[in-house]
């Protein structure tokens, strides 16, 4: 920019010393020297100009280098999250892989216990079946029984409620006491016996409320009785699982009052102990 601004200066000077100029030359050269300071300020204002430009030009340029740098360098870590970030989900990934194969294997373990436990509920249902089968098949009635029996007979009926009660023959028992106890004209004793029988029956079955029923009999009816303090006692045990737990309590205590030096007494201070109850 510089080299033009001197090349003009100088064909101006050559062309003002080249001749003697006239007057009107004179006014024409005063014009072209005003006009030429007024492009040489214009000249140097451009330049300026350009010096200012360039300077923020360079400026702007080594700004945009270092902006550059900084997103490079932000790129870089970038990429180095995003490695680090790929890395610890692999990692994470095959941990959860290995969790989950665990818990696979432990599923696994699982079936197979619960398969193993299923077979041994099944052998236990087949066991319990063949006892219901052998249960039922204890209290049919005997051939003998059905046959045989006359049911008129007193102490043929009286054998065989016991002999079915030792048996655990239950059913058979309560049949046979019952057409004892129909008889007329059959000892007190024996029918105190008998009744005590069907109470124990009806007892070993859950029968609770009945064989309460029954042993009140024995009670009220045959209050002399060898059975009558045992008749007490099963009583007291039918109310407490019948959850009439003050009332068979009184009940236990009555056996231990009439009864103290008995069997029945003290197989209620046990229950009444048990039960963490005085006496």
């Amino acid at each position: 920019m510089r080299d033009y601004r001197s090349l003009i200066l100088i064909a101006i000077i050559l062309t003002a010393g080249a001749a003697s100029p006239a007057a009107g030359e004179k006014e024409l050269i005063i014009k072209l020297q005003g006009e030429v300071v007024v492009i040489q300020r214009q000249l140097r204002d451009l330049q300026e100009s350009f010096d200012k430009w360039q300077g923020q030009s360079t400026s702007s340029i080594q700004k945009l280098s270092d902006n550059s740098t900084t997103t490079l360098r932000g790129i870089t870590g970038i990429e180095d999250a995003l490695r680090t970030t790929q890395s610890s989900q692999t990692t994470g990934l095959a941990g959860a892989s290995s969790q989950l194969q665990k818990i696979i294997d432990q599923l696994n373990r699982q079936a197979q216990s619960n398969s193993q436990i299923g077979q041994q509920i099944s052998g236990l249902r087949k066991e319990l079946s063949d006892y219901q089968q052998k249960m039922e098949s204890r209290d049919k009635p005997d051939k003998i029984g059905e046959n045989s029996l006359p049911n008129d007979d007193p102490d043929a009926l009286y054998l065989a409620a016991h002999n079915n009660f030792n048996s655990r023959s239950y059913q058979n028992t309560i049949r046979y006491a019952n057409q004892f106890l129909s008889l007329a004209g059959t000892g007190a004793e024996k029918r105190a016996d008998v009744r005590f029988l069907l109470g124990e029956s009806l007892y070993a079955l859950g029968r609770d409320s009945d064989a309460v029923i029954e042993f009140d009999q024995v009670i009220a009816q045959y209050p002399d009785s060898e059975k009558t303090g045992n008749a007490i006692f099963r009583k007291g045990l039918c109310l407490l699982r019948l959850e009439k737990r003050e009332d068979g309590i009184s009940t236990l205590k009555t056996v231990i009052i009439r009864y103290p030096k008995s069997l029945a007494a003290e197989n209620a201070k046990k229950e009444l102990s048990r039960l963490g109850e005085n006496y």
